[in-house]
């Protein structure tokens, strides 16, 4: 098969710049007429429709030449040049090329206190529960809903089984993650204006891209805080990383493991993380990670692992371009530390490694909340119904029968003096 042209024989331009225009206009399109019918609160996604967008094209082939025929040759060959930089969101260091997880199964947990990275959770649910095209749940004022719907039928799960679950927030993000911060909110920005396009024209890549532009919002944060409260499911508050915190709960004993998909976890000092613990998919398969196996297996400590980070780049630094896992951990496992390599004249800190002290604190020395208090209630099901059947159009009939599963959970975190230690249920 011949390949497409990437330049528009009849104005010269570059498609992908063309397709850059075309995206830009439909989104100012959609949020215009998001604008002008405001009082239609049950059409939400009206600005995206097919009719409008269609006007858009007509609009814009007057001033740059594009054919319906072209416009599809613009959005393939725009997803095929941009495609590796659509992922979902991911935070954290990348080391998953160092660890050993075990394979678990659900009711291998039960009875399990788990503090759970709150905002990791969320991203889950928002990016995977949604339609064929991408569009997220939503109740008939236009709401996005795919989070209640994760957390209600997910959690719903994890209580039967006498989980003992605690959800925790971020709080105050370092100043050290601004750029980090920065650069993903204009990846999610770029991803939607694709995800409008590519709904009408090529639907085959919307779900990508939508996964791609999933945030969280302020609205999103307090629903879920309203429900787990309902669910009777402790919310704690970290002064800075939700990650941080969980891990500082499980080494004071009132928690038994942490789950997120970040292995930041480990770097915060979480003595058991487990991966894919809320993830929506049935086909997820769970990841048990210890740290000590880890370091036992790796031959490091967790103050080597640390560097070990920051030579490759975490959400605080860039890292050295060109070192991954492996060449970092060869290189700590010679030197020992940032400070020795580099002393040894291996790099230089302008090289990714500006301020390395600082991040190596924020790892092994970060701030925690420590007056947190822990308890689990009884389940208010007229409050769960009340608030996901009335509030936001949830069936009523699902979310009774997944209310029926849960065992009434009540006490305090005085369940930690009769926890068994993590080396004999590992």
């Amino acid at each position: 098969m011949k390949e497409p042209e990437t330049v528009h024989p009849l104005c010269g331009q570059h498609y992908l710049v063309l397709a850059q225009e075309l995206t830009l206009a439909l989104t100012s399109l959609a949020a215009n007429a998001r604008k002008m019918h405001n009082v239609s609160r049950n059409r939400s996604d009206f600005g995206i429709k097919a009719r409008a967008v269609f006007r858009a094209l007509a609009l814009i082939s007057s001033h740059t030449h594009v054919t319906d025929r072209c416009v599809v040759v613009v959005v393939t060959t725009l997803t095929r040049h941009s495609s590796t930089h659509l992922h979902e969101p991911t935070m954290g260091v990348n080391i998953g090329d160092l660890v050993s997880p075990r394979a678990t199964k659900l009711e291998a947990l039960a009875g399990k206190i788990v503090a759970i990275d709150a905002y990791n959770t969320l991203y889950q649910f928002l990016s995977i529960i949604r339609q064929p095209d991408g569009t997220p749940l939503q109740d008939a004022q236009g709401r996005v809903t795919s989070h209640l719907s994760g957390l209600i039928y997910r959690t719903s799960r994890l209580l039967e089984l006498h989980m003992k679950l605690i959800f925790v927030f971020d709080g105050q993000p370092s100043e050290l993650k601004t750029e980090v911060i920065r650069a993903r909110s204009e990846r999610r920005r770029e991803a939607r204006q694709k995800w409008e396009v590519a709904k009408v024209v090529a639907p085959e890549e919307a779900l990508k891209y939508a996964k791609a532009s999933t945030r969280l919002s302020d609205e999103i944060i307090e629903d879920a805080h309203i429900l787990l409260r309902y669910l009777g499911v402790p919310c704690v508050q970290a002064p800075t990383e939700g990650e941080a915190q969980a891990a500082y709960m499980v080494k004071k004993g009132d928690a038994e493991l942490v789950s997120s998909q970040d292995f930041d976890c480990l770097l915060f000092g979480a003595p058991v993380m487990i991966r894919n613990l809320t993830a929506p998919r049935r086909d997820a398969k769970l990841e048990l990670i210890s740290l000590h196996e880890l370091e036992a297996e790796q031959g490091i400590t967790r103050e080597e692992l640390v560097d070990l980070a920051i030579l490759i780049g975490t959400d605080f630094n860039p890292g050295v371009k060109g070192v991954g896992a492996k060449r970092a951990l060869k290189l700590i496992r010679e030197h020992h530390g940032i400070g020795q390599i580099l002393e040894a004249g291996m790099f230089t800190e302008a090289e990714g490694l500006e301020g390395y002290a600082h991040v190596r604190e924020i790892f092994l020395q970060p701030a925690v909340n420590e007056s947190y208090e822990l308890a689990w209630g009884a389940v208010n099901e007229a409050q769960v119904i009340e608030f996901l059947c009335e509030e936001h159009d949830f069936s009523e009939e699902r979310v009774r029968k997944a209310l029926e599963k849960i065992t009434v959970q009540t006490g305090t975190n005085t369940l930690k003096k009769t926890q068994r230690s993590i080396e004999q249920w590992l």
